[in-house]
C-alpha cells in the first residue's frame, strides 16, 4: 500500500462528518482536536497539510512531493512532517539535520541515505528520489580575503609588536577599545594606540581573574575573533551522506 492509498483509507475512517473542517480527517486519529494536521482529499491527490501549507502530496500511482514552503527550519514543521511520514510511509524516512563540512544542513533519511533538504522533493513509490539530488555545501575560509587581511596586518606592523605588548598587558589594560571592528583596527598603524586593549582581552579573557593566557592563545582568540567574517558558503560535489 503506497502513502497515497494510506491516506485515503485513513481518510474514509477517521473523516470529520461535521464543521469547518468537514470531509478532511485529523492526521492524528488520537488526537482529532488538532484541526492545523489534517488530511485532505484534492481532485488529483491526497495530502497532509499543517496549518495553511500541503507539506506533503501523494498522488495514485504511489509519487508524493514533500513542500514545506519555506518552513522546514520551524521546529514544529519538522516535528509534523515526521510524524505523517511515520503514519502513512511504509519505509523508514525523516527530516533531520546533519552537522557536515562546518555547516548545519538539513536533510532527509532515506532509506539509509541521507540527502540535503529542499521543498519539492519527488520520491517514487518505494522512497527513491526522483527529483534533483541537491549538494551539501561547505563553510570555509576566504582564502583571498585571508591574504590580504594578512599581508595588510603585517604592513601594519601589529604582528611585530604583539609580543611585547602581550608583555607588558594587565588587567586593568582591558579597558579600552572593544572587539568590535577588530580587523580594521588591527590593520591600521592609525590605531596603534587602541592594539594593547585589543591584547590584554584576549590574554585575559572577559573574566575578572588574572590568569594570563599565553601569547600563542591570545594571538589565536584574535585571529578567530578578526577573521569572524571571512567565512564562505560554497557547494561542494557530495550528494548524499
Amino acid at each position: 500500500m503506497n502513502m497515497y492509498q494510506h491516506l485515503m483509507q485513513h481518510l474514509e475512517r477517521h473523516v470529520y462528518k461535521r464543521g469547518t473542517n468537514k470531509g478532511d480527517a485529523p492526521a492524528n486519529k488520537g488526537q482529532r482536536w488538532r484541526t492545523s494536521f489534517r488530511v485532505v482529499k484534492h481532485i488529483d491527490c491526497m495530502s497532509v497539510r499543517l496549518w495553511r501549507t500541503d507539506i506533503i502530496k501523494a498522488y495514485p500511482d504511489g509519487t508524493f512531493v514533500i513542500d514545506t514552503e519555506g518552513y522546514y527550519l520551524h521546529s514544529t514543521t519538522v516535528l509534523r512532517m515526521n510524524d505523517a511520514l511515520g503514519y502513512f510511509l511504509p519505509h523508514a524516512m525523516w527530516m533531520g539535520s546533519i552537522k557536515k563540512f562546518s555547516l548545519s544542513q538539513k536533510i532527509m533519511h532515506v532509506k539509509g541515505k541521507k540527502y540535503r533538504f529542499y521543498d519539492g522533493m519527488e520520491f517514487d513509490a518505494d522512497c527513491n528520489l526522483i527529483s534533483e539530488k541537491k549538494c551539501f555545501e561547505s563553510r570555509c575560509i576566504d582564502k583571498a580575503q585571508t591574504k590580504v587581511f594578512l599581508n595588510e596586518l603585517k604592513e601594519a606592523g601589529f604582528r611585530e609588536v604583539f609580543n611585547i605588548l602581550w608583555s607588558q598587558a594587565t588587567l586593568d589594560d582591558r579597558f579600552g577599545s572593544g572587539m568590535h571592528r577588530l580587523e580594521e583596527t588591527i590593520t591600521n598603524p592609525d590605531k596603534s594606540d587602541e592594539w594593547m586593549s585589543i591584547i590584554a582581552q584576549a590574554a585575559f579573557g572577559s573574566g575578572w581573574g588574572d590568569n594570563k593566557a599565553c601569547p600563542q592563545v591570545a594571538w589565536s582568540r584574535i585571529m578567530q575573533a578578526a577573521k569572524r567574517d571571512m567565512y564562505v558558503v560554497l557547494p561542494t560535489d557530495i550528494y548524499e551522506v
